[in-house]
């Protein structure tokens, strides 16, 4: 991981819809009112949430994506409320879809977590897709968590889902 982080913390869950993006937010801004360097990187890459939640959605469809920069340039992260945010929001229209093959995906992750200039931090708040795919799997991977939290909701389907993310994040898991 070269995102200088001393603790990274996973926000995940089994649904959508569940307040994730909310809750990943909400502590991010917090631990920054505490006095402590955070970033937030929103890495639901099919449904970024965080750029409209702090006003900087981005309404222009992109023409082309850029998965990489050939010069060695960084991606400089949004600051809102003393926070660095980064999302795939910043880089594709609000209304844009994007659809990425496995080997993709894992890039565009490598460049989240590697192509931002995300400076010194205490804390990365890494806000997750729902579910357990690959996308969630290879992030945890490039990560070194200092833990995760699971957002759920009353309902039984959200918590069977959610015991499925469990198992999957602790497997993941490398403290």
């Amino acid at each position: 991981m070269t995102v200088q982080a001393r603790h990274a913390i996973a926000i995940a869950s089994g649904k959508g819809g569940v307040g994730k993006s909310t809750v990943s937010l909400n502590l991010a801004v917090a631990l920054s009112e505490q006095g402590m360097r955070v970033g937030l990187m929103d890495a639901d890459l099919y449904g970024p949430d965080i750029p409209r939640m702090i006003g900087l959605a981005r309404t222009k469809d992109a023409k082309h994506l850029d998965l990489w920069r050939a010069d060695g340039a960084k991606h400089e992260p949004f600051e809102r409320f003393g926070v660095k945010i980064m999302s795939i929001g910043f880089l594709v229209g609000e209304g844009q879809s994007i659809s990425l093959m496995a080997g993709l995906v894992d890039l565009l992750l490598g460049q989240l977590v590697n192509g931002v200039d995300w400076g010194d931090l205490d804390y990365l708040i890494v806000d997750l897709p729902p579910g357990t795919a690959d996308l969630q799997q290879q992030l945890m991977t490039r990560l070194q968590l200092a833990g995760a939290l699971i957002v759920v909701t009353p309902q039984d389907v959200a918590h069977l889902d959610a015991r499925k993310v469990l198992v999957c994040t602790l497997d993941g898991w490398s403290p």
